[in-house]
């Protein structure tokens, strides 16, 4: 049985402490991340009420408008989370930075949605494990690795951890959801300690990998 390589409470205390360290820098983000995220929703609850096919193509091009520009947010999102754990400097410009890999995330997540549809396909288990083995490359992309190689290194990294990433993921899941809970308030809470937590896990099991190959060199 392998040890456990990090942990749950560490990571989510961890969360809280930059939270609290970066409230005012964190509630802006929080906000914008937010606002972008519910706006797509909204743009298509109204085109299917309308009856006017031109307000239709506007609502429709503003939900895919607002779609490209979570992808970037969502990039940036990771940019500032691994700045803060090696304790540089961050920006709200940060949340914008990585529009540089759109395309090379927008080939990941294709593939990455492949992956986990193949999963399911084969009796679901699966694709919840390839899911975990391969969730980290957006990491590994926004450090400047290609697809391929985010893909491999997110599988090393992730090795014998599975389980305990499952239950990490249930763990945010449920912090997620007591946000939304909280008149969609408390997502400005839960993103920044979420992202973090998540931050601090990637971060840990990467140092992992590290350690074991410097032991062997």
């Amino acid at each position: 049985m392998t040890n456990k390589k990090f942990s749950n409470k560490e990571a989510i205390n961890f969360g809280w402490k930059m939270l609290k360290e970066n409230l005012g820098f964190f509630l802006t983000i929080g906000a914008i991340v937010l606002i972008v995220s519910i706006i797509p929703s909204i743009a298509q609850e109204i085109a299917k009420k309308s009856d006017s096919n031109s307000v239709k193509v506007i609502l429709n091009t503003i939900n895919l408008l607002f779609q490209i520009v979570g992808i970037l947010v969502g990039l940036g999102l990771i940019k500032i989370t691994l700045k803060l754990f090696e304790k540089q400097e961050v920006n709200i410009s940060d949340l914008f930075s990585q529009y540089h890999l759109f395309f090379k995330y927008l080939v990941g997540i294709v593939l990455y949605s492949i992956i986990i549809v193949c999963g399911i396909i084969l009796f679901v288990v699966p694709g919840i494990i390839w899911g975990i083995k391969f969730k980290f490359f957006p990491y590994f992309i926004v450090e400047g690795y290609d697809v391929i190689e985010s893909f491999k290194k997110s599988s090393q990294i992730t090795q014998g951890s599975k389980w305990d990433l499952f239950v990490f993921g249930l763990i945010l899941i449920l912090i997620s959801i007591a946000g939304v809970l909280a008149f969609f308030v408390g997502t400005l809470i839960t993103i920044p300690i979420v992202s973090m937590a998540t931050v601090f896990v990637y971060k840990k099991l990467k140092s992992e990998i590290k350690f074991a190959e410097d032991l062997i060199k």
